[in-house]
């Protein structure tokens, strides 16, 4: 699990819990799948540690039958949750995971997009050329530049050699290229790109 936001009703926010215990509420809702109510901390077991006099509800964020995370809300003495109070928090945890369901698959939309953009300007930009050479330096610049990569390089076999050789290199870090072909002069089956 890990934090995603808090809201206080006072606006104190210098209190926030960002980290949960491993047999606490957060973590025994993800698990279950399963509301919990602990009306009152002080004498509930899975506070036996942590004794801060409030009430707290656990709701898991469900996605048809996947938990994608638990939303809780406290309170800072015990408290009664009554029938309506618990409807109203379990339509407002299905908001919030419906929330999340289409934040993440506008994020998958976006990088899809990108995805054919990027492939799209590859095509146009190496449409004309015939030289391995620019082909490769042109398609690490557009990758790396496109993916927001600090470096990319692209390598070449050298069977008779039984090396790979460096053929097209963009970095941020403007190392020298004689530098770089010097370090990057792998020995096929050595190294990760030597492994690939």
């Amino acid at each position: 699990l890990t934090f995603g936001a808090a809201q206080s009703a006072d606006g104190i926010t210098d209190q926030v819990f960002t980290t949960t215990r491993k047999d606490g509420l957060t973590h025994t809702v993800a698990k279950l799948g399963k509301r919990i109510v602990v009306t009152d901390v002080d004498h509930h077991p899975l506070y036996e540690d942590w004794k801060w006099g409030g009430a707290i509800v656990g709701l898991p964020l469900k996605i048809r039958d996947r938990i994608v995370g638990v939303m809780n809300v406290a309170m800072r003495k015990p408290h009664q949750f009554d029938e309506a109070e618990l409807r109203a928090l379990e339509l407002l945890a299905d908001q919030a995971a419906l929330m999340i369901q289409n934040a993440s698959l506008y994020e998958n939309v976006v990088k899809e997009r990108r995805s054919v953009q990027l492939v799209y300007g590859l095509a146009q930009e190496l449409a004309n050329s015939l030289d391995p050479a620019e082909i490769l330096d042109r398609a690490i610049a557009l990758t790396t530049a496109h993916l927001g990569a600090r470096a990319g390089e692209a390598f070449l076999i050298n069977r008779a050699q039984g090396v790979l050789e460096l053929n097209a290199s963009y970095r941020d870090d403007d190392l020298p290229r004689a530098l770089l072909e010097e370090k990057l002069r792998l020995p096929i089956g050595e190294g990760l790109v030597g492994w690939v």
